[in-house]
């Protein structure tokens, strides 16, 4: 008996489909400061520009050009910025010249009206003046300090009314009122300002001032608040 042959067929295996793609760009270039924004635009600009879709990405060359646009007006500002930067230096150094002229003419003015008037209250109270006493002025706590980024750079000066100015003033500054730790020594000042020198540009630094008062326990009366100053 004759064996039958059955014929199988042979299915076709199907071809498997590619995954699509999900790649997202991004760009690890640091941009920190002004100066790295720029070097990171110019360089990934340049690169766009040497690949071979450049020409076809029309979309991606309008944002290059805006990107490159910002990233123009941003080193314009930055060079003005610096100009005013050492415009503000100068004026600051100015300044601090004019106010000791200042005092000057008017430790003058008060000397010549003192010489004029020969004692007379009627003739220094008519040239708009007071009469000096000499009566025991007590002394009170400082309740404000102003900080001005000093004229040099790593700068920072304070100053405060001196009006109660005896014995003179004790001055603390830190990095961080509420850390302790962080405190300077006391710093005795004679007059009503202070210039801090060696600070990290920008960096801010806090001060605080009492006055020397004998009759206190401490021989001080109590601190002013902390105020923040910035380094030039």
């Amino acid at each position: 008996m004759a064996r039958s042959r059955v014929k199988i067929a042979k299915t076709k295996t199907k071809t498997k489909a590619k995954p699509a793609e999900r790649a997202t760009p991004t760009s690890k270039v640091v941009y920190t400061t002004d100066a790295e924004k720029v070097t990171c635009a110019d360089g990934h600009i340049s690169s766009m520009k040497a690949s071979p879709s450049w020409a076809t990405a029309t979309d991606v060359q309008a944002s290059a050009t805006a990107w490159a646009t910002v990233t123009a007006s941003l080193t314009a500002n930055d060079v003005v910025i610096t100009g005013l930067r050492e415009q503000l230096t100068d004026a600051v150094g100015v300044q601090v010249t004019l106010r000791g002229k200042w005092l000057a003419a008017r430790k003058h003015v008060l000397s010549t009206v003192g010489v004029f008037c020969a004692g007379s209250v009627e003739l220094i109270e008519g040239l708009g003046f007071e009469v000096l006493t000499h009566a025991v002025q007590e002394i009170t706590a400082l309740t404000s300090i102003v900080t001005t980024p000093g004229s040099s750079a790593g700068e920072v000066d304070a100053s405060w009314d001196e009006t109660v100015n005896r014995h003179g003033f004790m001055l603390q500054h830190a990095s961080d009122p509420a850390n302790a730790a962080t405190y300077s020594p006391f710093i005795p000042c004679t007059v009503g300002s202070f210039t801090l020198g060696g600070q990290v540009s920008a960096a801010t630094v806090y001060f605080r001032v009492a006055a020397i008062d004998p009759s206190q326990p401490t021989h001080l009366t109590a601190w002013s608040p902390w105020v923040a100053g910035t380094a030039h």
